[in-house]
């Protein structure tokens, strides 16, 4: 059991020990919460890795090829994060599309399963809508230098969304119903380079009420 699950033993009940319980447990998390540093791997030959496997650049190809994973499951609360160092070599600020991030229930996930959640939970860095696999809450799009967070939150049993620290969408599956969690991404343009890094503290991230 988990110090936030054991919390209960202390107390009994009552409502208000258990909105104590929730209130407390929201506190320790935020105060042990650290950024995970993805390390990914694919066996496709269209990605380079660097950085100990934490940035990759896809050399080749314009698609949505095959995704690519995280080395290893997410088993416990996490927050990890991506930077667009480039999403194209002649992108701008108002640029967009060509780029998922998030949780998917298998490192062999299907190819063109980014719209799937059956498969896997990503937001879309565009304005165009993914109401298949999040609910939105604020912008999405994210072009050069944009950071894109995600919190697999096992306590709210929640997986959240942010661009630059803002509140961008809720996955529609929790991922309670997504084991096991791994770290996914797709891909689109030729020359997209994407940083995992500590950027944004999960303490900096906003709160805010998305019930």
């Amino acid at each position: 059991m988990s110090l936030f699950s054991d919390i209960s033993i202390l107390c009994s009940d009552s409502i208000p020990c258990k909105t104590l319980i929730s209130g407390l447990s929201i506190v320790l998390q935020s105060s042990v919460m650290r950024t995970k540093i993805i390390q990914w791997e694919t066996t496709s030959n269209l990605y380079k890795f660097s950085n100990g496997g934490t940035k990759i650049l896809k050399t080749k190809s314009i698609g949505w090829d095959p995704p690519i994973h995280s080395q290893f499951p997410i088993t416990t609360s996490t927050y990890f994060q991506a930077r667009i160092n480039t999403l194209y070599p002649t992108a701008n600020e108002n640029s967009s599309g060509g780029f998922h991030l998030g949780i998917a229930n298998s490192n062999k996930t299907p190819e063109n399963s980014h719209f799937d959640p059956e498969h896997a939970i990503c937001l879309f860095n565009s304005q165009y809508p993914d109401d298949a696999v999040v609910k939105r809450y604020g912008p999405c799009r994210a072009s050069n230098g944009d950071i894109v967070g995600v919190v697999v939150d096992f306590i709210a049993d929640k997986i959240v969304f942010y661009v630059n620290g803002k509140l961008a969408a809720v996955g529609v599956k929790p991922p309670s119903r997504m084991q096991p969690i791994y770290a996914v991404t797709w891909i689109y343009y030729g020359e997209c380079e994407i940083e995992m890094g500590d950027f944004i503290k999960y303490t900096e991230l906003e709160k805010r009420s998305f019930e």
